[in-house]
This record gives structure tokens, sequence and C-alpha cells, in this order.
């Protein structure tokens, strides 16, 4: 049998953070060595993150990924880093923005992060958005009331205090 041709039907899509790379966020050489096997008996791989394409694209580039569309902002978007493009992307409904914008005003000391399609939302005093989008040196700008967020392409949000 071919040996490119074996595990051509078959395409594997992991988590990055505590699944694909180690605790301190480094890719272990036995998951490189695996993957790289895995990709030239012919299978497919990519990554599949609550991470949006700005903070996966160093994770992504250290893969034999050969042009696989990654899944990014918990599945709101597939990502082409080939291309450097969102090639499908699903915004949450107009109910489930209405539904978040409820619940960061019922808690007002809670900060809320927006991850759009190409911009992270920072409400609130932004403690913890501040890291997030630092972390992953992330397009972002602070809006301090959620009311004044655009209401567009919201792929996730994420609520943190205390």
């Amino acid at each position: 049998m071919d040996n490119k041709k074996f595990l051509s039907n078959w395409l594997v899509a992991s988590d990055i953070d505590g699944t694909l790379n180690n605790k301190a966020r480094k890719l272990p050489k036995r998951n490189e060595e695996a993957i790289k096997r895995f990709v030239d008996m012919g299978g497919r791989f990519t990554l599949a993150s609550g991470r949006n394409p700005q903070s996966m694209k160093k994770h992504f580039d250290k893969l034999p990924i050969d042009g696989t569309p990654a899944i990014v902002i918990n599945g709101a978007g597939l990502y082409d880093f080939k291309k450097e493009e969102m090639i499908y992307f699903s915004a949450m409904s107009d109910e489930g923005m209405a539904l978040a914008i409820e619940a960061a005003r019922k808690f007002p000391t809670v900060d809320v992060i927006v991850v759009a399609k190409d911009i992270v939302y920072i409400t609130g005093i932004g403690w913890f958005g501040m890291w997030f989008v630092a972390s992953g040196n992330l397009n972002h700008k602070h809006i301090f009331n959620i009311d004044k967020v655009p209401k567009k392409d919201w792929g996730k949000v994420i609520f943190s205090g205390d």
C-alpha cells in the first residue's frame, strides 16, 4: 500500500493548550514527531481552539499542516493560514448577543471580553482582558461599556471577575 495514501481520508484536529502543548505551552518533541509521521502517511492535521487566528498563528506555523484550515474561536470560524483569511465564520445570533449584554448589565463588576472575527473588545475595568490580549499580542480595543461594542461578527464572549 502507498504509504502517502494510507491515511488520506483521516483528519485529526487538536486543541493547543494542555492537549497538544504541555503545561509550559511548549510542543513536546514526541507530539511533533507523531504529527509528522501521521502527515507522512497521508493524514491531515490541524488545530481546533478557542483562540483567535492571531493567537494561533505561532503554534500553527510550527506544524507540518500543509494548508489545512484551523478551527478558531471555539468553532465560530475556519481560518486558512496559507491564504491568511477567514474562509468561514458563523457569528453569534442577535439573541445570543442580547443575552450576553443582559448578563453584563446584571453583573456590572464582571469584565466581558468579546472575541469578534477580526478584533477583541474588552469591557469594564478589563484586568483579565488586558492580560488576555497581551499574552497573544492581539488586535483589541478597550470599550468600557458593552452597549458601545459594535454588534457585528461576535464569535464568543468571555466573562471574567472575582
